[in-house]
């Protein structure tokens, strides 16, 4: 079969004035580097913060721990010390987090649906410890 083709359906120019903004807060909120990897590996479940660390492939501790402090303050992520034998802490997204699927989702799918072997990486994401658990 032929290539595949898209059609989209764009609103009149300037129809929304506040369409540029609201892009702008969503971007700043979830696209640097690591965030979107990092919500994604969330999506399955509390994380302990060294299993994020394996799990992101080339990230250093400074930036994972920026970036995650960031995504608390914006309200996407929780940071939860957990009491026992060995005291740790978890990540988890918040309900508020949790909204952000259907978006990471679909950036997963353009990704994967776009990805050539002359592009960039497709992920950044060690393979082996995408599934990563919060036992990790």
């Amino acid at each position: 079969h032929g290539a595949r083709t898209h059609r989209f359906v764009l609103p009149p120019r300037n129809s929304d004035p506040s369409a540029p903004a609201a892009l702008q807060a969503a971007v700043t909120a979830v696209c640097k580097r690591w965030k979107p990897v990092v919500l994604w590996l969330l999506l399955g479940g509390p994380h302990r913060y060294n299993a994020l660390l394996a799990a992101l492939d080339g990230v250093t501790p400074k930036v994972l721990t920026e970036q995650l402090r960031e995504l608390e303050r914006e309200g996407l992520v929780a940071r939860r010390v957990v009491a026992g034998r060995a005291r740790h802490v978890e990540y988890c997204l918040t309900p508020f987090g949790f909204t952000l699927e259907p978006v990471l989702v679909a950036l997963r799918t353009w990704g994967a649906d776009h990805a050539t072997d002359a592009g960039p990486s497709s992920s950044n994401v060690r393979h082996d410890h995408a599934r990563t658990s919060a036992r990790g």
